[in-house]
């Protein structure tokens, strides 16, 4: 299996967005990340967790769509990137 990376550059942008898991040539599944910086409130990790998933859903939702019109494919996962928790979780 290969994993290849697609990215979306700024100049000063050099983290990759989306990744195509492929084998043998075709198109497996693919992952798009959002990075997100809220800080965190005096909240527990799991509530704040919650809360970026509730907050960000309908946003996830619109790149998954959109990723799914463009490739063609249905297996899309959409991760945010909870930088103040260095968390990764699958929205």
């Amino acid at each position: 299996m290969v994993l290849q990376k697609r990215e979306r550059r700024r100049e000063t942008d050099h983290l990759y967005r989306m990744y195509l898991v492929e084998k043998m040539r075709e198109i497996k599944r693919i992952n798009v990340y959002d990075f997100k910086t809220d800080a965190t409130e005096v909240i527990t990790k799991e509530k704040f967790i919650e809360d970026m998933k509730k907050r960000y859903q309908k946003q996830m939702e619109a790149y998954r769509f959109a990723v799914r019109k463009l490739f063609k494919r249905d297996n899309v996962r959409v991760f945010l990137i909870l930088t103040s928790i260095l968390e990764i979780i699958e929205v």
